[in-house]
């Protein structure tokens, strides 16, 4: 892998991207996930996955994406819904994790609650349950132009490292939207704070180590998975 000029003492340990990019600078080409690719397993290192988020970060920024952005995250589970995901926070903007089973109208009104300013979906069928108005302007598909992002690899390191320095605990995360009781699913503002201390409290609690690993099985829209599996694991 190319060096990259990213300096991960300049982002605050508190936030999730703060982690991450610290965890990455610590285990390099260790690997820290495996995914299936047809039949067979294939391994993202943390190196892999600290190159593809500054990658789709680079191209979110020209996508112009500003500190404080709602970007909507439609996909399954899979590697690329993880960089997504980080990349959105690197660039300072609020990730909006939509349910892949979501009926179009549902997915609709999340996106016009949180005026979201763009959206990545999974594929073009995916896509369609979104409609680009409001504030929406762009629908990126994975299996396309995700791809050529990472593809075209980081950059701009140096402008998303700025962005990242200015990322800080109290920051809003994300938007996670939950039916709640009754009516339309109701929008859950968690901070960079929220998630990284109950992920802290819980390996206090549990004698989770880097040597276990974890099986992905709820939808990493899901809350409970997005914490449990994805935020612990790389804390």
């Amino acid at each position: 892998m190319p060096v990259l000029d990213l300096d991960p003492e300049t982002i605050d340990a508190r936030t999730t991207v703060g982690v991450l990019f610290r965890q990455a600078a610590r285990y390099g080409d260790r690997a820290m996930l495996h995914h299936l690719v047809g039949d067979a397993w294939q391994v993202e290192t943390w190196n892999d996955m600290q190159r593809d988020v500054l990658a789709v970060a680079s191209a979110l920024l020209d996508a112009g994406i500003q500190r404080g952005d709602t970007v909507v995250l439609i996909s399954e589970n899979r590697l690329e819904w993880l960089y997504c995901d980080f990349a959105i926070q690197s660039v300072g903007a609020v990730t909006i994790p939509i349910y892949p089973n979501s009926p179009p109208d549902i997915a609709q009104k999340i996106a016009d609650d949180s005026a979201a300013t763009l959206a990545i979906a999974s594929s073009p069928a995916m896509a369609t349950k979104l409609k680009l108005t409001g504030s929406l302007k762009t629908v990126a598909l994975i299996e396309k132009e995700i791809v050529e992002w990472v593809r075209r690899g980081p950059t701009r390191v140096a402008d998303v490292q700025a962005r990242l320095s200015h990322v800080k605990p109290d920051d809003l995360c994300t938007i996670v939207y939950t039916s709640g009781t009754t009516g339309d699913p109701k929008g859950v503002e968690l901070a960079h704070r929220n998630l990284v201390d109950m992920s802290r409290a819980v390996v206090q609690v549990h004698p989770i180590t880097d040597a276990d690993s974890s099986l992905s099985f709820l939808p990493y829209a899901h809350v409970f998975e997005r914490i449990n599996d994805i935020f612990l694991g790389i804390l």
